[in-house]
């Protein structure tokens, strides 16, 4: 049986709000010391407040840890993760990538936890088995006007969108092609 709190030696891609996260970089082994700070730094991809985790020198290894209390409050979504080791004025980038943080459903079990391009997929659904119905594009009622987007427009922004929904799944994603070297 795995140890289920074995502390993992590379930075995760997906994290779950009000889990505590926790990872260590054997090999920066050598920037743990007082001459060092290693950070990672986590902007949304949609905008709002950055997260710094700062990584910590545990019996002379790198730590980043990040109690569950501490992650319970950040906000579910896409992040873009750039980890650092600064000495004095220098700066240099050791890891860049896309985190996904997951809700904690144990906290707020009433939270929509779809993803915008997930949301935005169901509504332009609902809305094109809506129009199966009323086909009409525009109409004038008192002098008012109503224009509706024409249904193949629904259908290019719903085809855009489901693939979009499909790439996060991890489906739909990279093509794989054989290559024979002679």
């Amino acid at each position: 049986m795995s140890d289920l709190f074995a502390i993992p030696t590379v930075e995760p891609s997906r994290l779950r709000a009000g889990e505590t996260w926790a990872w260590d970089r054997p090999d920066l082994a050598a920037y743990a010391s007082a001459a060092y700070t290693v950070t990672y730094t986590l902007r949304p991809v949609g905008g709002g407040a950055i997260i710094v985790l700062t990584a910590g020198v545990v019996d002379g290894a790198l730590e980043v840890r990040m109690a569950a209390s501490a992650t319970g409050v950040v906000a579910p979504g896409d992040y873009e993760m750039t980890g650092q080791v600064v000495r004095n004025a220098d700066l240099h980038t050791v890891t860049l990538g896309l985190w996904h943080v997951f809700i904690d459903a144990a906290a707020d079990s009433t939270a929509d936890a779809r993803s915008h391009d997930e949301k935005m997929l169901a509504a332009i659904e609902a809305t094109l088995e809506g129009r199966a119905v009323k086909d009409v594009e525009s109409y004038s009622i008192e002098g008012r006007a109503l224009t509706r987007i024409p249904f193949a427009e629904l259908e290019r922004l719903r085809q855009g969108y489901a693939r979009r929904v499909a790439r996060a799944r991890g489906r739909g994603g990279i093509a794989q092609r054989a290559v024979c070297f002679t």
